[in-house]
């Protein structure tokens, strides 16, 4: 079985897995890290770029001068670069491998804690709605309406009467010569009584 410390280290491992590495830099200044305490998640890059001749090893603690063999860059000029990679939570302690500079405070810190993963949002699925059915309407029988049959009305009595009442003009104009038809009419009947009175 693991120890507590071996599974916090394999949970650390994980969580950085899910995250980007970062490079941390460290430069040096006089006798002096620059930042002297830096923080850094597992599996993040250190890296020291020296402004004069120094070096970094790792120590067993803030106090100590001498290496425990964790990293040693050996002697390095001015402009040379050392880099270091973060496999352990925890606090890593470091100096200059030259120990009168150690001596005169040259030292660091790494402070190693858990990443932070990156949290991966799923993209929300798209909905499809389907198409809304057209509703087709049943069309409406045309009514054909029956004619209305037309009705001829009378022509009124008055009126005929009027149309055939002679005009007194008319009379006028008949009336002497309406006197000799009558006259030869009363003489035929005279003749047809007179041959019957002869049988």
């Amino acid at each position: 079985m693991l120890p507590a410390t071996s599974h916090l280290a394999a949970s650390l491992l994980t969580a950085a897995s899910l995250r980007s590495a970062a490079t941390i830099r460290v430069s040096t200044s006089g006798l002096s890290f620059v930042p002297p305490v830096v923080n850094a998640a597992v599996g993040d890059t250190i890296e020291w770029t020296f402004g004069g001749t120094h070096s970094v090893i790792r120590t067993a603690s803030a106090a100590s001068c001498a290496g425990n063999g964790g990293f040693d860059s050996g002697i390095k000029a001015s402009g040379d670069k050392f880099t270091f990679t973060v496999t352990e939570p925890g606090m890593i302690q470091y100096a200059c491998g030259i120990v009168t500079h150690c001596n005169s405070g040259m030292r660091g810190s790494i402070v190693v804690g858990a990443s932070v993963p990156s949290i991966s949002i799923p993209p929300v699925p798209s909905i499809s709605i389907p198409p809304v059915p057209s509703v087709s309407m049943p069309s409406v029988p045309s009514v054909t309406l029956p004619s209305v049959p037309s009705i001829s009305m009378p022509a009124m009595p008055g009126a005929a009467t009027s149309a055939a009442a002679p005009s007194p003009t008319a009379k006028a104009s008949t009336g002497a010569a309406g006197r000799p038809a009558a006259a030869g009419a009363a003489a035929g009947a005279v003749i047809a009584a007179a041959a019957l009175l002869a049988m």
